[in-house]
């Protein structure tokens, strides 16, 4: 019952069910590449590349300064456990949301970097991209879901000018 794009819940059921082709998916089946973090060499699992390479990282507390958390999340189960969500049914989309935005957008930028080797100039414009992301996906929920991701959006946005 989630209002994103589908190719985003698919994203993000491949994202919980560890099916996302990082560099270690990508060995385990033996496909060609590098099982490494584009990045920063390191081993490219589901953790790092979505919570603990740097430029994750720097996402991560950014989001987490900006939405007033008392910590930022260090895997997926750390997530979950943060913000009360998991299996079952889940009352407010917005953590949902948070995660979708970050992690298509650390996705995408990967991807481009990989496969088109164009390298971001700063984590800034992963930023951006999220706020592009919430600010799209914030008209497919219902006016008091809305109104909840526009004042996530603006405290993010408030974040981003301190930056």
């Amino acid at each position: 019952k989630m209002k994103l794009p589908l190719k985003i819940i698919i994203f993000l059921w491949m994202l919980w069910h560890d099916r996302v082709q990082t560099g270690e998916q990508l060995k385990i089946r033996k496909c060609k590449g590098s099982e490494r973090c584009k990045y920063c060499g390191k081993l490219e699992t589901r953790s790092h590349l979505f919570f603990n390479c740097n430029i994750a990282q720097i996402i991560w507390v950014w989001v987490r300064i900006s939405l007033r958390w008392a910590e930022r999340p260090t895997s997926l189960q750390h997530y979950e456990d943060m913000m009360g969500i998991g299996l079952g049914h889940i009352k407010d989309n917005t953590p949902l949301f948070i995660l979708a935005s970050v992690a298509w957008s650390l996705w995408k930028t990967r991807n481009n970097w990989v496969f088109n080797n164009a390298l971001i100039k700063s984590p800034k414009v992963i930023a951006h991209m999220i706020l592009g992301f919430f600010t799209q996906w914030k008209k497919l929920l219902k006016p008091v879901e809305m109104m909840k991701m526009e004042d996530n959006i603006k405290k993010l946005q408030e974040g981003l000018k301190v930056w």
